[in-house]
């Protein structure tokens, strides 16, 4: 090995945890490392040297941790596969940082996952024919051992993205990116993130995570003040990795921070719009008995199932004060259909319904306070209002009703045990309701353990 190739990985070893919190575009205050730490493993000179080679870094983080439900063997319990306590395989996510020159990077982000091995997709009668499961068993033929098997499992492409630096009032980036919507979007990562949970409006993609297209952003700093914002242009949502119309979405937001001695607050409003259309090829029988060619202009129709237009608006606050960390995000989501290309309603009695025009909201509040003692205790409270997505033994119509309603209080526990290393834990008490909130619901409790990892 190279000297210069020691060093690189010397370097990459080093600062791991840093370009963690820099990959996520903000700061993480939980595993970090300061500018003294990391010239003590290399040379200013060392350091000159890998910047003007235009360094491929690789960084990342792993969570494995213990999960718990406490349902009944009602409703709410189809949508787990067991409420056993069970050992879980949470995230490994890797970052690829390149910067070839000056300007210019592409990061991605891949995220390992053992799924789908293991998800139902059908139940027995009456919801379906015979209960299934996604089984990814295979031998391994490779192997000299003739009952060698192996379990396939999957590779999620979280973010592909390639920037110009122009200054640091303009940047342009384009590819898969992070919806730059609210707080818990950018932060992303689990050490990064104070709960475990995802907001409802994540989770339930109340916003699209993720969008293929172009992004701008940009800060302008003074003193103590920075205002920021971003703009971008993008396929939107869309069942497959294509636009299935000429239409773009689009979206912005626009956040506003200020800096005292022993606080910092951050004001932010983001906005989407954008439409939904999900299509089939209808095939024109007539045309297709004479000709057999595929130039045939009249060979098939594209029928639109399902188009709404949907626009949504969200705001955030992060507070730090001393130890003290606040933060809250609402967001509000319309959805209007275009005629009658409604999404289909999955209903206990097999009878057809429909989604209507509607209003979604969600919205959470979150307090942690870190202690001398490297402990995180924290509380978070979390109302939303909207239709769900059930899982995929549920068919082709996977959406319920929209007049549900839920309440999720939390409390939990960081743990930092080295900069490297959080036991992060979290109790989570849930209610559902039908209609509004006076309509009493299923109750769920669940408890969360995880290890994250940084590397």
């Amino acid at each position: 090995m190279s000297s210069l190739s020691s060093r690189c990985i010397g370097f990459c070893l080093a600062i791991c945890a840093c370009s963690l919190a820099r990959a996520q575009d903000a700061p993480s205050a939980e595993a970090e490392l300061n500018e003294a730490d990391v010239q003590a493993l290399i040379t200013e000179n060392d350091v000159n040297e890998v910047s003007e080679r235009g360094l491929l870094k690789f960084y990342g983080f792993t969570d494995f941790g213990l999960d718990k439900w406490f349902v009944s063997h009602n409703g709410v319990g189809l949508i787990r596969p067991t409420d056993a306590t069970t050992f879980v395989f949470g995230n490994l996510n890797m970052y690829f940082d390149i910067s070839p020159m000056e300007r210019v990077r592409t990061l991605i982000e891949l995220r390992f996952t053992l799924a789908p091995h293991g998800e139902e997709i059908q139940l027995g009668p009456p919801l379906g024919a015979s209960y299934q499961r996604t089984d990814t068993t295979t031998f391994d033929f490779a192997s000299p051992t003739s009952q060698a098997q192996l379990r396939l499992s999957g590779l999620f492409i979280e973010r592909v993205v390639t920037e110009y630096n122009f200054s640091e009032l303009f940047n342009l980036r384009w590819g898969l990116f992070l919806n730059p919507f609210g707080i818990w979007n950018l932060d992303h990562g689990s050490p990064t993130l104070i709960g475990l949970t995802l907001p409802t409006f994540i989770a339930a993609q109340m916003i699209p995570t993720r969008l293929l297209g172009v992004h701008a952003y940009g800060a302008y700093i003074s003193g103590s003040n920075e205002l920021a914002y971003s703009l971008h242009v993008s396929n939107g949502r869309s069942p497959l990795d294509f636009d299935l119309t000429e239409d773009k979405a689009v979206g912005a937001r626009l956040h506003y921070a200020h800096d005292w001695q022993l606080m910092r607050l951050v004001l932010g409003a983001s906005g989407y719009f954008g439409t939904y259309v999900d299509t089939e090829k209808v095939i024109n029988l007539e045309a297709a008995a004479m000709s057999a060619s595929f130039a045939n202009d009249d060979l098939y129709a594209m029928r639109r199932t399902v188009d709404f237009t949907e626009q949504v608006a969200g705001f955030d606050v992060a507070l730090d004060v001393g130890q003290l960390r606040v933060r809250s995000e609402a967001v509000l989501r319309w959805i209007e259909y275009n005629g009658d290309k409604s999404e289909r309603i999955s209903t206990p009695d097999g009878s057809v319904q429909y989604l209507p025009n509607r209003l979604e909201w969600s919205a959470y509040a979150l307090a942690a306070y870190r202690t001398p003692w490297r402990l995180e205790p924290y509380v978070e409270v979390e109302l939303a209002k909207k239709s769900y997505t059930l899982p995929r033994w549920a068919g082709p119509t996977r959406a319920t009703a929209s007049n549900y309603s839920s309440v999720f209080l939390s409390v939990g526990l960081n743990v930092q045990v080295t900069p490297y290393i959080l036991v992060k834990s979290q109790l989570v008490w849930a209610h559902a309701y039908e209609g509004d909130i006076t309509n009493a619901g299923a109750d769920v409790t669940a408890l969360f353990l995880r290890v994250v990892d940084s590397f």
